[in-house]
This record gives structure tokens, sequence and C-alpha cells, in this order.
């Protein structure tokens, strides 16, 4: 069992997405603001354009959203929504989860939040029936060190191609 405790974190609690929702009434948008920064963050190699909260929300209807699979980290002094990290079901296997983005706002970042939440990921995905947690990072990305902490294996490398009209 993961326990905030063993990870020093102080003020800062991991919440799974149902209580959350029991806990907050404007979840919703409160995601919406701590997924832009975030997103921001994460290496790139095209432009990108800020989701809508209409698309977000939409994120939480799809089929493969595991809701005990999605945590946020929550500052206790400002009840603000300082982290995210999330696993969803592949759509290839029901044997596998894929991890989608895990981030923590710069200003709290080092302070092991996203080792704890993704900890608490993998508690969840060893309690299902999957066999496989499947993660994608850039190799200079600061996530790609934490998944290898945590036991995953890297796989070979692929490219992304774009073909661009003329």
């Amino acid at each position: 069992r993961v326990d905030e405790d063993d990870f020093g974190l102080g003020d800062i609690e991991i919440v799974p997405f149902p209580t959350l929702q029991q806990r907050d009434p404007n979840w919703l948008q409160r995601l919406w603001e701590l997924d832009w920064p975030i997103t921001q963050d994460v290496p790139s190699f095209t432009e990108r354009t800020r989701p809508t909260l209409t698309e977000i929300s939409q994120m939480f209807q799809q089929s493969n959203f595991l809701p005990n699979g999605y945590v946020v980290a929550i500052d206790t002094q400002t009840s603000g929504y300082v982290g995210m990290s999330q696993v969803y079901l592949s759509k290839a296997t029901a044997q596998r989860l894929e991890t989608g983005r895990t981030g923590v706002l710069r200003n709290y970042r080092r302070r092991g939040i996203a080792t704890a939440m993704k900890c608490t990921i993998i508690e969840f995905a060893l309690q299902s029936e999957v066999t496989t947690i499947r993660t994608r990072n850039e190799e200079n990305n600061p996530m790609y060190a934490l998944n290898r902490r945590l036991g995953f294996q890297p796989l070979p490398a692929w490219l992304t191609y774009e073909k661009i009209a003329e």
C-alpha cells in the first residue's frame, strides 16, 4: 500500500478521481486549469493548442478511462491541484494499461510528488487483471529517468514523421 508519509510529501495528498469528484464540485474546471501548464512542459516537436473544457471533460467519458487509475496531487494548505497522473486501458489488449501524462506544477517539483502518484497508479494496476503497464517518454524528459527507477524497461525507439503539404 502506498502511503504519502513514505514519500515525505508533507502537505501534499494524493487523491483518486472518484474521491476528487465527491469532494470538489469544481473538479473539472480545476483539472482543466492544471492540465495546460503540465501539457506545455511535455517535450513535443509540434506546437500545442490548449484543449477546451469540453475536450478535457470528454477524456473522462472514454470507454478506456479508469476512474481509480487517475490521481491528483493536492496541496492541503492551499487546496490547490498541483499534479496529476493516470493509466487507462489499452485499446489493443485488456491485459495492458497505458500511462497517460504524469506532471507536477513547476514550483512543486523535486519533492517526490510524481513518484508518489506513479506508485499509487502502479499499486492500482497490481490489484487489477493486467499484466503490463506501458509508458512512453522522450529520453531527455525527467519522467524517463523516474520511470526507469520504478522498473519500466525501455523498448526500441520509435520515430514520428509528419508530411507537410507545400
